[in-house]
């Protein structure tokens, strides 16, 4: 058996049962505590088959079911026990692309639904070792009779169940440790319409009961024989191992496979109307006596102090083009304006705006062995981490980390991959936010194969928790690339949607980039639920029009990922390095960089192709040129990684290469011509140019009305040479700090010159 790397961390002193400090690995308090073992909140927005996640240490997620419904419950959502006959959940089969191939449902359409499980090791070991505690919250509708609430093993195998008796009476049931046990707890006096607490321990040869905090009369307990713990069934394969499933009937299906019902019997049957919330086994007797009743368990409602997300605060400069001032004064204030459209700019004459390809092409020492590999790059204590998820369709669910100094030779970062038997998909950032907790410093924001889109959280990039709650219960066309945006306060997420749906509630066809965006990460994000999901063959809906078209395909070519990113080093800045895929051109042509410029991150300029593409092609020795997730900034050069290769990701091997880019430099205004901006309001005391310049560049200040100032006219500009970072001098005076607080323009006079950006200096950027 091979664990995630961080989990390996977590289980350290686990099953000590006696012991209740925690070990030095287990420091980085990755769950509630290092005694749960499973912890099904319910807290995810309701969508068919939506993942309802562990929030424990080893991901034995739930599949919302035809019968099952989430609402509000007791803390967040809950999961609605409606009474009838039918699932309500089940348990998960393999995190991977095997389960969607082939296997269908009793009406055909294809779900995966019941395919192949691992079985949940540690809470089967927790159930054999004869010391737990299973606790709930529970609202009941009405009287049940002989109805499960808990019923979990292997096919129909005696495993472990939680039974409302045709007596009035809990009947608790452990095949794993050999006993059964009668609660005193009368049913009756729980229909009351009031959630109650439940909680249910062994220790030993003794089960313990406790309602609402309070430990209830002696429990009555039958020695029975004792189950051996199932075979776990892994997989060795995640990409194509079946296990012959789709040649199994519906039942049999179940048969052999690992179960968990809620709410009814493993069969779908004896069913209990009400409601559950927060569902958590612990792998030690967690009460002796009376005890308050507990908060949330969830670290989003503030049950563990520090470790809860606070609220997301703006802390960039306000959006300086809303489409709301157009005759008005920008209130510029001490920012960095780059030249990449015409937002800022009154008049223009003679210049053009023009797409800067990256140079300094170097070759790393990384050779990837998948070609299906989408590595992401993120700046770590001034190393370069490059993070290498397999794929969603990959045979093991490995990702890799390899670290490096210079930006061209990497190192491994351990023997042992950061994330195993998840097959991810998605993009690793450092997030901005001045609000969020230590441990939540660096994010992943990924599409695992059946299970949906998921957020993760590292305080140094090593070291990794999942999220709580399902981020989407959606199928991604293609990974999940995110950012935070300090501007808007809040986070946003670039989807790529598939092209092989369209209706005429929701017309597709084509691959688009489909954006979603929250202000609380840690909860399910919002998105438009529809009527009618489309289904392409996987266990969820796949992305359609529960989100708003980003951006669409081009002449030349559909958007195949979005590669979405808010420049750090300016506001108002958005960068698409999106690859295109000329689907029109033939049968798996090569993709190409195409690069994409907003101010809002929701209206885009493309450069293609009049312009060619962002990155450089070379036909004959690399087809395909793909752009990595990420920037990397050394001084005033920034690094972008690509990966080449045969065309649609072609065999390996493929070619991992560094490039650099100037500072500002995606875009610049070009030729010999003047440019003057619409009015701002002055602040700080000097301007500083970025510029490249093999003739001359001068800049003036204007008032409000474009007459020149007094000693501020071009010609009193001293001269401006090639420069990244040159402060403004006129007759050598620089300081401005007079004119602060005044709606002026600035002009720029240039001759064969590349205009980059200006900043009026005061800040940080």
């Amino acid at each position: 058996m091979k664990l995630n790397h961080a989990f390996k961390m977590m289980f350290i002193g686990l099953f000590v049962l006696a012991n209740d400090s925690v070990g030095e690995e287990s420091r980085f308090a990755t769950f509630p505590d290092q005694y749960t073992i499973a912890l099904w909140l319910f807290d995810e927005a309701m969508y068919p088959y939506a993942t309802l996640c562990d929030a424990g240490p080893s991901y034995y997620d739930l599949r919302l079911m035809s019968k099952g419904i989430l609402g509000p419950g007791k803390f967040g959502n809950a999961l609605y026990l409606n009474g009838e006959n039918g699932f309500n959940v089940s348990y998960a089969g393999f995190a991977g692309k095997v389960v969607n191939e082939h296997i269908r449902e009793e009406d055909g359409k294809v779900s995966g639904l019941w395919g192949p499980t691992e079985g949940p090791e540690y809470l089967l070991q927790t159930l054999n070792s004869g010391q737990w505690t299973c606790e709930f919250w529970l609202q009941l509708a009405e009287n049940p009779s002989e109805s499960f609430l808990i019923d979990l093993g292997q096919g129909y195998k005696e495993g472990f169940s939680l039974l409302f008796t045709t007596s009035g009476k809990i009947e608790l049931m452990s095949a794993y440790s050999g006993l059964k046990a009668i609660c005193p707890t009368e049913i009756s006096d729980l229909i009351d319409g009031k959630w109650h607490h439940l909680t249910f321990i062994q220790k030993g040869n003794n089960v313990y009961h406790f309602l609402d905090g309070i430990k209830q009369p002696a429990v009555s307990i039958e020695q029975m024989s004792k189950e051996p713990i199932p075979d776990l069934q892994r997989p060795r394969d995640r990409e194509h191992e079946h296990r012959d499933f789709e040649n199994l009937n519906y039942d049999d299906r179940r048969i052999n496979r690992f179960n968990l019902a809620i709410g009814q019997s493993r069969t779908g049957q004896k069913t209990i109307h009400g409601k559950i919330d927060e569902l958590r086994f612990s792998n030690l007797a967690r009460y002796s006596g009376d005890f308050p009743l507990p908060e949330s368990f969830a670290r989003k409602y503030g049950a563990y102090g520090s470790s809860v997300s606070k609220p997301v605060v703006p802390n960039g400069p306000s959006p300086l083009f809303t489409g709301e001032q157009e005759d008005s004064v920008l209130n510029f204030g001490l920012r960095r304006h780059l030249f990449i459209d015409e937002e800022l700019i009154d008049t223009l004459w003679g210049l053009k705006f023009v797409m800067n390809q990256p140079t300094n092409k170097l070759k790393t020492d990384f050779v990837p062995k998948k070609s299906a590999w989408r590595p992401s790059v993120v700046d770590i204590d001034n190393k370069v981490f490059l993070y290498i998820p397999e794929g969603y369709g990959s045979e093991e669910g490995r990702t890799h980390l390899y670290i490096s100094e210079d930006g061209i030779k990497f190192t491994k970062a351990a023997e042992s991959p950061i994330f195993d038997n998840l097959p991810l998909y998605g993009t690793f950032f450092k997030d901005t936010n001045p609000s969020i907790n230590d441990e939540e410093k660096y994010k992943l924001t990924s599409w695992i194969g059946n299970r949906g889109i998921h957020l993760f959280f590292s305080p140094d990039g090593i070291h990794w928790r999942r999220n709580e709650t399902t981020m989407l219960s959606l199928v991604s066309g293609g990974g999940a690339e995110s950012y935070y945006d300090d501007q808007l306060g809040n986070y946003s997420c670039n989807i790529r949607r598939d092209a092989s749906f369209n209706t005429d509630s929701c017309p597709g066809g084509v691959r688009q980039c489909i954006l979603f965006r929250t202000q609380e990460p840690v909860k399910a994000w919002p998105f438009t639920a529809l009527d009618n999901p489309y289904y392409e063959g996987w266990t969820l809906p796949a992305i359609t029009c529960e989100g708003p078209v980003n951006f669409d395909a081009t002449e030349s070519g559909e958007a195949y990922r979005s590669r979405v990113i808010k420049y750090p080093w300016a506001p108002d800045v958005y960068l698409s390095f999106v690859w295109r895929y000329p689907r029109h051109l033939g049968d798996d042509p090569p993709r190409h960089v195409d690069l994409g410029v907003s101010r809002d991150g929701r209206n885009w300029k493309f450069f293609e192709p009049s312009q060619g593409w962002y990155i450089p092609t070379n036909t004959d020795a690399d087809p395909e040129q793909l752009s990595i997730y990420g920037l990397i900034r050394r001084g005033d050069e920034i690094w972008q990684y690509t990966d080449h290769g045969g065309p649609h990701g072609g065999d390996p091997p493929r070619t991992y290469y560094r490039w650099s880019q100037r500072l500002d430099g995606f875009v610049s205004l070009d030729g010999t011509g003047t440019v003057m901006t619409k009015p701002i309001l002055f602040s700080g005391s000097d301007v500083t140019l970025r510029v490249n310049s093999t003739g001359s560049l001068k800049i003036g200040i204007l008032d409000k009305d474009g007459k020149p100032l007094k000693g501020y006219n071009p010609e009193d500009c001293d001269m401006i040479t090639n420069n990244t970072n040159q402060i403004i001098h006129w007759k050598g005076r620089s300081d401005l700090s007079a004119l602060s607080g005044l709606p002026l323009r600035l002009q720029f006079k240039l001759e064969n010159a590349k205009l980059y950006s200006f900043e009026l200096e005061g800040n940080d950027l």
